[in-house]
């Protein structure tokens, strides 16, 4: 892709994809620029299977957090190495992909921003989600959160960033 910069005087190739949401800093400044133009965020995050936070630049959809686009993406970029990921910005489940048995599996991922004002709306949701996805598991981006969830849907698993890199392996794990 060619991207003109704004004064007009020089031509750049940027092989970034802009569809991508989620890009690590190690990139050209030719490259940042052009993320800096087109809606991503310099931000800091502890990635999954990682323990301090690293840097990265994230586009933020228009219907949820950083935080939140950033895990999800996180988590697509896990995913894709085993299977195609389906990621929505919709009522739908956050990540929906097969895994090694055929099944399909869909990812929620909560802050819990919205968890006092809104838990009747969250267990309507996930009432309707778990009977087109019996395997729907929450992903949540606080520990703090597990207990709350876990009394108000008491028969969905529950998983934290620590956990996502060992459940994706078990997803497609040989011989079970």
């Amino acid at each position: 892709m060619t991207y003109t910069y704004e004064n007009g005087i020089k031509n750049v190739n940027i092989t970034l994809d802009p569809d991508d949401c989620l890009f690590d800093t190690n990139i050209d400044d030719e490259d940042v620029l052009f993320l800096e133009h087109h809606g991503y965020h310099f931000v800091e995050f502890v990635p999954i299977g990682k323990t301090h936070k690293e840097r990265f630049y994230v586009k933020k959809n228009t219907r949820e957090s950083l935080a939140h686009t950033f895990l999800v993406h996180n988590i697509r970029q896990h995913l894709e190495k085993y299977a195609e990921v389906q990621v929505r910005i919709t009522a739908k489940p956050d990540i929906v992909f097969t895994n090694k048995k055929g099944e399909q599996v869909a990812l929620e991922i909560e802050t819990g921003k919205n968890f006092q004002r809104h838990k009747e709306r969250i267990k309507e949701k996930f009432a309707r989600a778990t009977k087109k996805y019996p395997h729907l598991y929450i992903v949540l981006t606080s520990t703090k959160m597990k207990p709350y969830y876990r009394r108000l849907l008491p028969g969905i698993p529950l998983l934290v960033r620590t956990d996502i890199l060992r459940f994706i392996r078990t997803q497609f794990k040989r011989g079970k």
